[in-house]
């Protein structure tokens, strides 16, 4: 019977509540069958099944009935009110309401979206909400300053049962919701009241036909594109193909410009996205356009031109399709990501911000990346990049100094006001500030011939710095200046000395990459030898040598970089980082519990976007006053649980790549392409540096930014 109540439940829940036959048969009836199954018997002695509902349903032990689908009364067996709640007569019935502060509801459902009923008005207050134990799980509510979930109840009229969205899309299965009264008034109201109408319970159906269907059909019209892309090349035109390329550049630059907006909302017919995100679709549309349109035609120029030209000279030949092994690390990076992202997904247990994060943070920056990499293919694309990164950077960090010397749109912590321009919070903004600035200085040392440049490059540096310094992020500061004090190693005398300066032709260093030779055929690029008797043993004359006033506006930064530092560690923020209740221990607290997740899970992680509902079963007493952290603010961890271990294999894959092309291209690269390409390294080291203690990649902004440097690394590092 027990089991028999248990499946009832589960799979007629809109049944509402259920009665058991039969209870007592007062006397036998010869030709009744059902007496047989009476809980109680006629001298009243209780059957083992009666004895088990009881324990069941009733008394300290109980398990409390869960709500299925449909709308239930505030009276619903299974709707627990903790505190003092009364009963009040309401026009579809009866209400509780109270307004005692830490009064509780509780209840528990199941289904994948929950949305509760109550009245409105001048009288009412506050509550906050959570589900399964978690603020961020009641979506659908804003939420405070502090994380909480809450439900505002005032209004300037009363309105009975109006609805109250709290969570959608939450696994299919049992879930807890729980109401806290806080004790405040709502908006526009004089008192905390809080009322409780009722509870709508729903299950929304399955998407998977509709996903497996719209995956097919989009496969159909794939191959149906390119079955008629013949007959399309004589309707479109070439002119189209070449403007399709630039309508490709122009929106990978701006999606690049426009990361600092990533956080805004721009309003469409289907929703609301973030301009990062619109960009960098249309950056995807129409750069896959133009390379379906495009691809025949270069295929057949080659193909001519190889017909034509004798096998010994020829400059060109046909390229084969490509192969895993001609992958190197940065691409192989790519191919990780996506499958590590992709399994990250599947094991999910909330699967609905899973994917989300999957579509946002892994499928749409690696398309990017992939349509990217087409335009910015030599050091010209890589500086052009470069300088839409560090011009979008400058002028939030502009935003931050406004802000901060005019106190508006500040955070205030630790004593003092930290700047956060158009992003969610001041450490946000130091995420991206930090990694930029290496690539600033870079760009402003390669101005150094060209006072115009000269002059706008350090106006960038600087206002990157001012913005980064009233973040007032501690990871953030530390990052810059080491990025920037590993770039001015690299610029100095005694590290050029280590370096060839001279690829002779026929010199394997110029193809010891697949970078450094064509698809289609090795051009014979050479280094021109160096002026000067002592050009090889890295002299004034040596064309990788930034420019000497370069050098001494670098040395000044730095200098004021590390005396702006030790002002920091003085100050109040920077010795709150080692005391007790400072964020310094609770780092050191949550990474504890992120390693118990790892060990938890040691091969495929916890899922993308999955952090923040796990983190409260392993949270550690000292870190209780954030119980809703995100990411385990740390760069390897976050990667190993969003990713498994196919995430780590790519953070190695990754610098790999871009060890080996330093290595590589070390030999023959120019002044700029040389100065370039260490800033983008530079730029990588810091998003290592402050990964150790922050979010490194999973925010839209510093996804794109990440693989934007990288591309940056690869452009500069090209033969020209």
């Amino acid at each position: 019977l027990q089991r028999a109540w248990h499946r009832a439940e589960r799979e007629w829940p809109w049944a509402g509540p259920m009665s058991a036959w039969l209870m007592r048969q007062p006397r036998p009836i010869a030709d009744d069958p059902t007496q047989f199954f009476a809980l109680v018997h006629q001298d009243w002695s209780t059957s083992p099944a009666y004895d088990a509902l009881v324990a069941e349903y009733s008394g300290n032990d109980a398990r409390a009935p869960v709500l299925g689908p449909g709308t239930w009364p505030d009276g619903a067996h299974g709707i627990e009110y903790v505190g003092t709640w009364q009963v009040s007569p309401n026009a579809g019935g009866s209400l509780r309401e109270t307004p005692a502060p830490n009064a509780h509801m509780r209840l528990r459902f199941d289904g994948t979206r929950v949305e509760l009923l109550g009245p409105v008005g001048p009288q009412r207050g506050v509550a906050y909400v959570t589900v399964d134990g978690s603020y961020v799980l009641a979506g659908q509510l804003p939420r405070n300053r502090f994380g909480q979930a809450m439900i505002d109840f005032g209004a300037a009229s009363a309105r009975a049962g109006v609805r109250f969205p709290v969570a959608s899309g939450l696994p299919d299965g049992p879930h807890r919701l729980e109401l806290t009264v806080s004790g405040d008034s709502g908006t526009g109201s004089t008192a905390p009241g809080v009322g409780i109408d009722g509870v709508v319970i729903a299950r929304d159906r399955s998407s998977a036909p509709e996903t497996v269907f719209g995956v097919a059909a989009i496969g159909s019209l794939v191959v149906a594109a390119w079955s008629v892309r013949r007959s399309v090349r004589a309707v479109v035109t070439w002119t189209s193909a070449y403007a399709g390329t630039g309508a490709t550049w122009a929106s990978v630059l701006a999606t690049v410009a426009a990361l600092p907006l990533s956080a805004l909302a721009v309003p469409t017919p289907i929703g609301r996205f973030s301009p990062v995100e619109l960009l960098a679709l249309l950056a995807i549309a129409v750069g896959a356009f133009t390379a379906w349109v495009g691809l025949d035609r270069e295929y057949d120029l080659l193909r001519r031109r190889s017909a034509t030209d004798n096998d010994r000279g020829r400059p060109y030949r046909v390229a084969r399709p490509p192969r895993l092994s001609d992958l190197d690390g940065e691409q192989w990076a790519v191919v990780l990501l996506f499958v590590g992202g992709t399994v990250g997904a599947c094991v999910a247990t909330y699967p609905t911000p899973a994917w989300r994060e999957w579509r946002l943070l892994v499928a749409e920056p690696i398309a990017w990346y992939l349509v990217a990499a087409g335009v910015v293919s030599r050091l010209r694309g890589a500086r052009s990049l470069a300088t839409a990164l560090v011009i979008g950077a400058a002028l939030a960090g502009g935003v931050a100094v406004v802000q901060a010397a005019s106190g508006i749109g500040v955070v205030g912590a630790e004593g003092v006001d930290r700047a956060r321009a158009f992003a969610p919070s001041p450490n946000n903004l130091a995420l991206l500030l930090g990694r930029t600035l290496p690539l600033a200085v870079a760009l402003a040392v390669t101005g150094g011939r060209r006072r115009a440049c000269w002059v706008w490059g350090w106006v960038a540096v600087a206002m990157v710095a001012a913005g980064l310094a009233v973040t007032w992020s501690r990871g953030g500061w530390i990052a810059g200046v080491v990025g920037v004090a590993w770039l001015a190693w690299r610029l100095t005398p005694m590290s050029t000395l280590s370096r060839r300066a001279v690829a002779p032709r026929g010199s394997k260093a110029l193809h010891r990459h697949p970078e450094y030779s064509d698809n289609y055929g090795t051009y014979g690029y050479e280094r021109a030898p160096l002026r000067g008797a002592g050009a090889s043993r890295g002299s004034i004359t040596d064309p990788r040598r930034p420019h000497s006033g370069a050098i001494v506006g670098l040395g000044l930064f730095l200098s004021g970089s590390l005396a702006a530092l030790w002002l920091f560690a003085t100050s109040g923020r920077g010795r709150s980082l080692f005391a007790v209740d400072g964020s310094g221990l609770l780092r050191v607290s949550v990474w504890e519990s992120a390693i118990a997740m790892v060990r938890d899970h040691p091969w495929a992680g916890i899922g993308l976007d999955q952090f923040v509902y796990e983190y409260p079963r392993y949270l550690q007493p000292e870190a209780w006053r954030e119980p809703n952290l995100s990411h385990p603010h740390q760069l390897v961890l976050d990667v190993w649980l969003r990713l498994g271990v196919v995430g780590v294999v790519a953070i190695l894959a990754l610098w790999w790549g871009v060890w080996r092309r330093n290595r590589d291209a070390d030999a023959f690269s120019d002044g700029d392409a040389h100065i370039l390409r260490h800033g983008a390294t530079a730029a990588l080291i810091a998003v290592v540096v402050h990964g150790l203690v922050d979010n490194s990649y999973f925010v839209l902004d510093l996804a794109y930014a990440t693989w934007a440097i990288v591309l940056i690394h690869r452009g500069a590092s090209r033969v020209q």
